[in-house]
């Protein structure tokens, strides 16, 4: 854990020096440095992977990149999720290119003046492009696929704050296009909204193109943790590809369940590597990263590498 946020400090320090956070920027709190952990972690291993497996075309895929910036409590910034995976070391076959998408025209404007002063020490081809997801995804889709698909793969994170930004169309057309890895942000607040849809059926038309049902099995889960499991299956059942999911929680200060990230993946070795990161990650609370947070920008005079963890 701790050599992971001293390499998101690094980046902070490198390439948003002097970028102050912006209204545009999002503010969550320490909790979300696990999911930045996460990427951090798994990125630098998938070229080595999808080498075994003879893949030659790599993509990475962020369909709801952000601003590149993420504000944390008491003005505390860091980089987000496109900065971390554009930055991050890659083993060959590198990816061939990063795709990131983003509806907020204002946002996408940032993540681009952003990533150039990442692209410029890291000389990796990527795009930045403004709109709905959903509509964007299937023309790259089709375009990274259109010459060799027996050969090509990728690496995709779906980061939804709620349910309306993603559709399971979406979702499916991904997994069904051929063979890569999926990080999926599920939150918690998805349960709440599924609880209000038994008795207000003006929920109903989001949430069922959230889960993509007709039949709307989904009602018929009782809580957060059936929910998830639900749509876990659904995300190892797509189109005859048979992944394997991992859940990873993220909880508040409070432990409250804040969302969980799902990580499918057709590959045996990518599922160990991955099923590594879950011990190691789950048992790490927001007490522990703020606690390391502190220790790397001076603020504590504590020692604690907590047992080496990451």
């Amino acid at each position: 854990m701790k050599k992971h946020l001293a390499i998101l400090l690094a980046l902070k320090k490198h390439y948003l020096e002097g970028d102050t956070a912006l209204p545009q920027d999002a503010e969550y709190g320490f909790w979300s440095l696990k999911k930045l952990i996460a990427i951090n972690y798994l990125i630098p291993q998938f070229g080595r992977l999808a080498r075994t497996g003879n893949f030659t075309h790599c993509y990475y895929l962020d369909v709801l990149a952000g601003s590149g910036l993420v504000k944390l409590e008491n003005d505390t910034t860091i980089p987000g999720s496109a900065i971390v995976a554009l930055a991050a070391p890659t083993t060959e076959p590198h990816f061939e290119k990063y795709f990131f998408i983003e509806r907020d025209p204002s946002k996408s404007d940032l993540l681009k003046k952003r990533l150039k002063r990442v692209a410029e020490t890291t000389d990796r081809e990527y795009e930045v492009m403004a709109g709905d997801c959903n509509a964007v995804l299937p023309g790259i889709l089709n375009a990274i696929y259109k010459s060799d698909q027996e050969h090509t793969c990728f690496l995709a994170l779906f980061d939804p704050e709620g349910y309306s930004e993603t559709v399971w169309s979406t979702v499916e057309s991904l997994l069904a296009h051929g063979k890569g890895d999926l990080i999926f942000n599920f939150t918690e607040g998805i349960a709440r909204n599924v609880e209000k849809a038994r008795t207000d059926p003006s929920y109903l038309p989001s949430l069922q193109r959230y889960f993509g049902e007709s039949d709307n099995d989904w009602l018929q889960c009782d809580g957060y943790d059936r929910l998830i499991d639900h749509f876990s299956y659904r995300l190892g059942h797509v189109n005859e590809i048979r992944r394997t999911t991992f859940r990873i929680d993220v909880r508040g200060e409070d432990n409250r369940p804040l969302y969980a990230l799902l990580i499918a993946t057709g590959s045996s070795g990518y599922a160990n590597i991955v099923n590594d990161l879950k011990k190691r990650l789950d048992v790490i609370e927001v007490r522990d990263l703020k606690s390391t947070y502190d220790q790397l920008v001076g603020k504590s005079r504590s020692i604690d590498s907590y047992g080496g963890l990451l």
